[in-house]
């Protein structure tokens, strides 16, 4: 994993620093040294694999910086992290749509568009970038390579996230709906969000929510307060049931939320 281009490791725990204080890269010997040492190199992998261990390194770094320039003692977030078990497709729609949507509730943002930082801009960002780039002349001008150029930038810019929808390769879709449709349900509910009103989803939109068993008076409620709502674990009643059962548990935070936010089963 890299942090504007530089290995993140080398950045929390380097080897080494230079005069001015700069990470600096480890030698040969170092590696080597490393290398041999299975018991470290054990540890290293199971930290590697831990949310956990690496949400506390970046918290501890990002603390330090802004300890120092504001002058001031102590942890910079509550915790570390809020982590919460997405069960089905109904849970990941309704959190991918809570997350998106922050900036808007916050009223920092009017619409996902001008959502900074979140997943949908960079999602909309790269879409309106294809389509674009699709209506380039064949033989462009300077200028207009130009702005190619800058379009296939943009083109990246949801190269980090996991597709919506299966695209036949090794990576597989969140959700059985398309980007389209993602972002118009997005844009509405946002829109639903910010003036107060919540009106009725659109036909065209209310088959997806029903195809996820997600409850379609309650939508917009469920986006608002998801993360209040859930505790560890979110999803359709009868998903939570069975992790219960089999966590030994006869009940789960979040059942009663989930009777309101997602429909039962068909049939």
């Amino acid at each position: 994993m890299q942090f504007m281009g530089v290995p993140l490791l080398s950045i929390l725990f380097p080897s080494g620093r230079d005069d001015e204080g700069n990470p600096a890269e480890s030698s040969s010997a170092q590696v080597q040294a490393m290398a041999a040492n299975a018991e470290r190199i054990r540890i290293l992998r199971e930290r590697l694999g831990s949310i956990s261990w690496l949400m506390r390194c970046l918290s501890e770094f990002v603390a330090r910086k802004a300890n120092r320039e504001d002058d001031c003692k102590g942890r910079f977030w509550e915790g570390r992290f809020k982590c919460q078990a997405l069960l089905d497709e109904a849970a990941v729609l309704s959190c991918l749509a809570y997350v998106d949507l922050n900036p808007i509730r916050a009223k920092a943002a009017k619409t996902p568009e001008e959502s900074d930082f979140t997943s949908g801009q960079d999602r909309i960002v790269s879409r309106q970038a294809r389509r674009k780039k699709a209506e380039a002349p064949n033989v462009p001008t300077t200028a207009q390579q130009r702005m190619i150029d800058a379009l296939q930038r943009d083109e990246l810019r949801d190269a980090w996230l996991c597709p919506l929808q299966d695209t036949g390769g090794d990576r597989r879709g969140l959700l059985p709906m398309t980007l389209d449709e993602y972002l118009e349900l997005l844009d509405w509910t946002g829109r639903a969000i910010r003036s107060g009103k919540r009106g009725a989803i659109p036909a065209h939109l209310a088959p997806i929510l029903r195809r996820l068993r997600i409850d379609i008076d309650h939508w917009v409620d469920t986006v608002e307060s998801f993360g209040g709502w859930f505790h560890r674990v979110a999803g359709c009643f009868d998903s939570i049931i069975a992790l219960a059962g089999s966590l030994g548990y006869n009940w789960l935070k979040g059942m009663n939320a989930s009777r309101q936010a997602f429909a039962a089963p068909a049939g």
